[in-house]
């Protein structure tokens, strides 16, 4: 029996690697995107800087700030 579970990888990258999809894309879609965040944390910190009044968490009638929300968090993981 022969293993050629190598030779459909190659092949299966070698197909992303052409990408033919973007041949679909209208004109004013960029193929390439680069994001702003790296992740989901950057965001959060972002959000702290820039609007740390703003609500970032609803639960029933209360709200909770992302300084609020940025201290709670930091306090926990000193904790753990």
């Amino acid at each position: 029996m022969k293993d050629d579970s190598l030779h459909k990888g190659t092949r299966a990258s070698g197909a992303y690697e052409a990408r033919p999809w973007l041949k679909q894309y209208p004109d004013y879609i960029q193929p390439e995107i680069q994001p702003q965040f790296a992740n989901g944390l950057e965001i959060i910190l972002e959000s702290v800087k820039t609007m740390p009044e703003q609500a970032a968490l609803y639960y029933f009638d209360q709200a909770i700030s992302y300084r609020e929300l940025d201290r709670a968090s930091t306090a926990l993981a000193a904790a753990f």
